[in-house]
């Protein structure tokens, strides 16, 4: 438990990110975010894919980046 602003969708992002990288060793590893609101779900989901531009060249060469919604 962590309370308001404490940064847990900081830490999962992080954490998510690098579970999805090679460096986890288990590849094709899936991560699924369980949210109370979409709004909410999809702040890690944003951190991490704008984190491959913010950090071109090394997470480019690691990571394919598309959005999809089924």
């Amino acid at each position: 438990m962590l309370g308001r602003g404490g940064g847990k969708n900081g830490l999962i992002s992080v954490v998510t990110h690098f579970l999805i990288s090679e460096l986890h060793g288990i590849p094709e590893y899936n991560i699924s975010i369980v949210a109370n609101s979409e709004e909410q779900a999809k702040t890690s989901f944003e951190e991490v894919y704008n984190a491959i531009d913010f950090n071109a060249e090394p997470l480019k060469k690691a990571f394919f980046k598309s959005k999809s919604k089924n």
